[in-house]
């Protein structure tokens, strides 16, 4: 295991690249977190900033709208982890996205002035 990734990487930024075409799914302002933990274990939730808050007090209550605007803001996972070169494979153990549950999802990255790049342009 890389000593590098362990600890807590705030998301600084989420952009999607083809050719020179530059998206930022969620906006500029997207929030996450993801947590290496020595003992081989790991964690992501990433968020659209302006989510709306729910009229209900527990989103098991919230409205069909509300609880839809869950999946289109929100992913979150965890699960242990792994690391080969410059690639990272997140084993997945939970997830709010069902389909990635048992699976490995593998992220290219690199270490660049302290943060920490995955291929998908996510910056930490």
């Amino acid at each position: 295991m890389t000593k590098e990734f362990i600890g807590v990487w705030k998301l600084l930024s989420w952009e999607s690249r083809r050719g020179e075409q530059v998206t930022h799914r969620w906006g500029k302002d997207v929030m996450g977190y993801l947590i290496y933990h020595e003992d081989g274990y790991m964690a992501v939730s990433i968020m659209k900033a302006d989510r709306l808050p729910f009229d209900a007090k527990s989103p098991l209550d919230g409205s069909d709208e509300e609880k839809q605007s869950i999946a289109e803001t929100f992913i979150a996972y965890s699960g242990t982890f792994s690391v080969k070169e410059n690639q990272v494979f997140h084993h997945v153990l939970t997830s709010s996205f069902p389909n990635w549950i048992g699976s490995d999802q593998k992220r290219w990255f690199e270490f660049k002035d302290k943060h920490l790049i995955s291929a998908q342009t996510l910056v930490w």
